[in-house]
This record gives C-alpha cells, sequence and structure tokens, in this order.
C-alpha cells in the first residue's frame, strides 16, 4: 500500500477554498448593504422587529465566514504537516 501526499491538489483546494470563502463574504456584504436599504422603509416595531432578526442572522453569518476562514488556516496548515511527515518517512528509507 502506497500512502502519499499530493501537493498540487492540496494547493488546488486551498485556492478553491479562499474563493469560495471570499465569494460569500462579498455577497454577505452585498445582503447587509441591501438590509440596510430595508431598514430605512420601516418604522416603529416593525423596524424594531427587523432589526432583531437582521442583527441574529448577521451574527450567525459572521460566525459562518469565521468557521469558513478557519478552515482556510486549519487546511493549509495540515497540508504543512503532511509535507512534514511525508519527507521525515522518505528520510527514513533514503
Amino acid at each position: 500500500m502506497t500512502i502519499s501526499f499530493d501537493s498540487d491538489r492540496h494547493e488546488a483546494l486551498l485556492v478553491s477554498l479562499r474563493v469560495a470563502t471570499n465569494a460569500i463574504g462579498a455577497e454577505l456584504d452585498a445582503l447587509e448593504r441591501k438590509a440596510d436599504t430595508l431598514r430605512s422603509s420601516w418604522s416603529g416595531e416593525a423596524r424594531d422587529a427587523y432589526d432583531e432578526a437582521q442583527n441574529a442572522w448577521s451574527a450567525c453569518m459572521r460566525g459562518f465566514h469565521g468557521v469558513l476562514s478557519n478552515t482556510n488556516i486549519v487546511a493549509a496548515s495540515a497540508g504543512d504537516s503532511l509535507r512534514q511527515a511525508e519527507q521525515a518517512v522518505r528520510s527514513l528509507w533514503a
């Protein structure tokens, strides 16, 4: 059995994760701007209810985006660890 780490495929994964994370962040920013526009059209209890729901949703989405960003960091770190492990194993057999 052969176990190996394909650094090119891993780098492609990291690029895909970064692109997706950035695109999601841009969409969330755009949604936030649209929500701000809608907010100005309401007043009183409707506005208060909207603010409460919007703030909860925004906090959730910031958390989601943070998890995606951390996934990029962890995946990069895992790749570094796998590269080092592969080099260490190769040196044992050299």
